[in-house]
């Protein structure tokens, strides 16, 4: 005997069809949305490393103060690269060997925030290589972007762990006359081309504009040429 599907049946199994289909749509948004957020931090972690990797490459290993080709200040200039709104950094650090040779040893770098918001590392070689008749090569790399601040501070130790190590190393060290020499530790918001020397720290703050709000990243690196120690008693 043949059995006919009434209209109830056909709406009952209809709406059963849809409900099925509405909860395996629902739970596959949700997964497709881990998803999304999962390689959103991702890439997240990844820019947030590389920044590390390369300023930690960079930063700690700035020349010695003797150096003949030693350059260290901090400023706000505008000109072609950078628009002035940002903090930037100029300075010197040895960049090892390199394939090509006018960027190997010794080179000059600018950290600084371009006007399409990008921080950006450029690295020209030592002037002592320069060419008087020509423009020095410069090899720019982007960092990092949507960046909406940078700002450096610099850290001085206190005078008496300066004054305990350089007598017990016998190190005589000549400071500027306008360098003010800090009681206590501090951290300064600038360091001025008449300080030619190095602080004990660098601090680089670093503002980002993100879909989620403002995001602030904070890097410490030591510079291991500074004659400002950091003494610790044990």
């Amino acid at each position: 005997m043949k059995r006919f599907v009434t209209m109830i049946e056909l709406l009952i199994a209809m709406a059963l069809t849809m409900i099925v289909l509405s909860t395996l749509a629902y739970f596959y948004w949700q997964v497709e949305e881990v998803n999304i957020l999962s390689d959103r931090d991702q890439q997240t972690a990844f820019e947030k490393l590389y920044l590390h990797c390369r300023l930690s490459g960079a930063i700690p290993k700035t020349v010695a103060p003797n150096s003949d080709d030693f350059c260290f200040v901090s400023g706000h200039e505008t000109d072609f690269l950078s628009s002035g709104t940002t903090a930037n950094l100029l300075f010197t650090f040895d960049n090892g060997v390199r394939l090509d040779p006018p960027f190997s040893n010794h080179v000059l770098a600018r950290l600084f925030v371009d006007e399409k918001h990008r921080l950006c590392l450029c690295v020209w070689p030592s002037p002592k290589k320069w060419d008087p008749q020509r423009l020095p090569p410069a090899k720019p790399e982007i960092l990092l972007e949507n960046v909406s601040s940078l700002e450096f501070e610099f850290y001085l130790p206190p005078a008496k762990d300066w004054t305990r190590v350089w007598e017990k190393a016998k190190i005589k060290v000549k400071n500027s006359e306008n360098f003010a020499m800090p009681v206590g530790g501090e951290w300064r918001p600038e360091w001025s081309a008449e300080w030619p020397t190095l602080p004990a720290m660098v601090r680089v703050k670093i503002g980002r504009d993100r879909a989620e709000g403002r995001e602030l990243m904070v890097f410490t690196y030591p510079l291991v040429r500074s004659p400002y120690f950091i003494y610790v008693d044990r």
